[in-house]
């Protein structure tokens, strides 16, 4: 029910870069994760998520906003 960030170039660094979003509406068992970071500026990037209870693919952008299935 919750998707967080890590670095990935820093491991000795435990802040997470994008704030962690949380909703339970939209997550209930996440299998398979992707990023699209070619914008490289929040709000562009895109983050594709499939879920197996939904059983749909969504797209939300890296600000948390304009959620799509």
């Amino acid at each position: 029910t919750i998707l967080k960030s890590i670095h990935l170039s820093d491991e000795t660094n435990l802040n997470s870069p994008i704030r962690p979003y949380e909703n339970p509406h939209y997550f209930k068992n996440v299998i398979a994760l992707a990023f699209d970071y070619n914008q490289r500026r929040k709000g562009t990037n895109r983050i594709f998520y499939s879920d197996a209870h939904f059983g749909n693919i969504q797209l939300i952008k890296d600000n948390w906003e304009d959620r799509q299935v």
